[in-house]
């Protein structure tokens, strides 16, 4: 999907077990996004990923949120998608 805007309609259109976003979007930010879906779906699991280090506080956003850096290995977003469906 292109957009937040675009991501949030189609999670409201249909069932999705987890969402991967990038922080820097157009318009609304993957933050902005995640916030939104949460409030929604508070156990979703959401996973944030950023070029940049993500030192604002998600270990405060639940157990189902996680970030991961860019860029990285497919083995990197397995783990991390594995551990969040477990959960």
């Amino acid at each position: 999907m292109e957009s937040a805007e675009e991501a949030l309609g189609a999670f409201r259109a249909a069932a999705y077990d987890l969402v991967i976003t990038d922080v820097s979007l157009p318009v609304m930010s993957g933050m902005d996004l995640a916030r939104t879906l949460l409030r929604e779906r508070p156990t979703l699991p959401i996973i944030i990923a950023s070029g940049y280090s993500l030192d604002f506080g998600l270990e405060n956003w639940g157990r189902n949120v996680r970030a991961i850096i860019k860029p990285f290995e497919g083995d990197e977003i397995n783990a991390l998608i594995h551990e969040l469906v477990k959960n």
